[in-house]
Formats: C-alpha cells, sequence, structure tokens
C-alpha cells in the first residue's frame, strides 16, 4: 500500500489550501475528461484530477506536489475501495 511521508502530507495540505476554491472547476474537468478521452473506463479519474490541477496550476503543480498528491490520491482511491466493495 502507498502511504505518505510527513513531507508529503504537508505538501498535500499546503496545495490544497491553493487549489480548494476551485474544487468544484476541478472536479468536473476531471469527470468531463474521463467520460470523454476514458469512456471505456472509470479507474482513471485519479489520473483526470492530477491532470487537471497541473493544467490550472502550472506553477504550483510541481514535480513534489504530483508526487504527494498521486499517493494521496492513490491512498484516498484504495480506502474509497475497501469502503464501498
Amino acid at each position: 500500500m502507498t502511504s505518505l511521508t510527513a513531507k508529503d502530507k504537508e505538501t498535500v495540505r499546503a496545495f490544497w489550501a491553493k487549489v480548494s476554491g476551485k474544487a468544484e472547476d476541478i472536479g468536473k474537468d476531471a469527470l468531463n475528461r474521463m467520460l470523454i478521452v476514458y469512456p471505456q473506463t472509470k479507474t482513471i479519474l485519479s489520473h483526470n484530477i492530477l491532470v487537471v490541477m497541473a493544467i490550472m496550476f502550472p506553477n504550483d503543480f510541481t514535480p513534489e506536489v504530483h508526487v504527494s498528491m498521486d499517493k494521496f490520491l492513490a491512498c484516498l482511491a484504495l480506502a474509497l475501495a475497501e469502503k464501498y466493495r
């Protein structure tokens, strides 16, 4: 299982503080990309969320933020998958 380090958690919190005002737009765009670009699968949502965040916040979406957000979304997806099986 992927785990977040203390640094990853700090990075996710700081990045989310910057982007949370656009959460609805990020969600809409990620869902739209998933349905249009990858209609055959619904497992691509986390990838699309990362893509949309990178497009909307290019200066803030550093490689460090990318890695930390990817880990966070992987943990979130695992937790949701286990809860809603």
